[in-house]
C-alpha cells in the first residue's frame, strides 16, 4: 500500500473488507501506508474499525495519529451553483 497516494470511497471499503476477511481467518495483518494517505484515513475514522484488534498492525500506526477536528455542526455551509460541462 505504500505506492497508493489516494483512496476513494470504494477503495476504502474494499480495503476494510479485505482486512476484515483476513482477520476473520485468524491471520495477522500488517498494512503499510504512504504518508500521503494517512491524514485522510484518520480523518475518515478508518482506524476506529480496528481499535481493539491486536492482530492488525498499521505502519505508521494510524490508531496513534490525532488530528484536530472542527465542530461544524452549528455552522452553515454555503451552497454554490455549478454547471458540469463534461462528465469525464
Amino acid at each position: 500500500m505504500t505506492a497508493v497516494e489516494f483512496f476513494d470511497v470504494h477503495g476504502l471499503l474494499m480495503l476494510r473488507n479485505q482486512i476484515l476477511d483476513e482477520l476473520e481467518n485468524k491471520r495477522t495483518v500488517k498494512v503499510m501506508f504512504n504518508l500521503n494517505v494517512v491524514y485522510y484515513l484518520v480523518k475518515m475514522r478508518f482506524p476506529e474499525i480496528f481499535r481493539n484488534n491486536k492482530n492488525i498492525n498499521f505502519e505508521p500506526e494510524l490508531r496513534n495519529v490525532e488530528i484536530q477536528r472542527n465542530d461544524t455542526y452549528s455552522k452553515l455551509i454555503e451552497i454554490q451553483e455549478f454547471n458540469v460541462t463534461n462528465d469525464d
